[in-house]
């Protein structure tokens, strides 16, 4: 995650029959449909962000 909350990664685990089968990374950004730009979130999700407990792969970049 981007150290204004920006532009984010996740990595997906997929699995069949117990067994990894495929790791997805998916990357992503807030945007501003209307200017068409990518733009910092709202307040409200940025502190929910935070708030949230962080795995121990979790970085800002």
């Amino acid at each position: 995650m981007s150290r204004d909350f920006r532009k984010f990664s996740m990595l997906h685990e997929i699995y069949k029959n117990n067994e990894l089968a495929a790791l997805l990374t998916i990357d992503a950004a807030w945007m501003n449909t209307i200017l068409r730009k990518i733009v910092v979130p709202p307040a409200i999700i940025i502190n929910s962000l935070n708030a949230l407990e962080k795995t121990g792969d979790f970085k800002l970049t």
